[in-house]
């Protein structure tokens, strides 16, 4: 879903996003790697001049796997959405770009047109943990996120130092010797 920059009323334009949407679909299976089972976003999307804010609440639950031991997993993550985007122009970086701490928070998109699917994208990818494992909740993370496997109850089946099977790799090398 694009949202043109001319259509967006001073007041703000609001957008709402559920799983009956194929680009909300999407923008979680490319994030998240899984189907989702639920999608509730409320956005509302404001122009500064040609830059644009997107801000609002958003609650996903998607299928996904345990890093550790591959049960699968129900992932649900909810917070609140503010991100920044500013239009590229075209020819105007530098050869050294220098980026300041301010830049990171800022996305980029056309000039024209700002793709609705990308921004949820984008939001659930920096939503994500580096890593999903049964049973490890998020810690100082500013959003909500629950990880709970969907076959069977318990903690993780895979423990390298609860008697669990070793996971040290052996090197590929090991059994070789070098010709005399």
């Amino acid at each position: 879903m694009r949202v043109h920059t001319e259509s967006i009323p001073e007041r703000g334009l609001a957008v709402a996003a559920d799983l009956s949407q194929d680009w909300a679909r999407d923008a979680v299976v490319q994030a998240m790697g899984g189907d989702p089972s639920s999608i509730e976003a409320d956005l509302l999307i404001k122009k500064f001049g040609t830059c644009m804010q997107v801000a609002g609440a958003v609650r996903v639950v998607a299928a996904s796997t345990c890093t550790r031991c591959l049960a699968p997993l129900e992932v649900t993550m909810e917070g609140e959405s503010l991100l920044y985007y500013s239009p590229e122009e075209a020819g105007s970086q530098p050869e050294e770009l220098r980026l300041v701490a301010g830049d990171m928070d800022i996305g980029w998109f056309d000039g024209t047109a700002l793709d609705m699917g990308q921004v949820l994208c984008e939001l659930f990818t920096l939503w994500m943990p580096e890593r999903l494992r049964c049973g490890e909740p998020s810690e100082g993370s500013e959003i909500t996120l629950e990880i709970r496997r969907t076959a069977g109850e318990g903690p993780c089946e895979v423990h390298a130092h609860d008697g669990g099977p070793d996971l040290k790799r052996q090197s590929p090398f090991a059994g070789l010797t070098l010709p005399e």
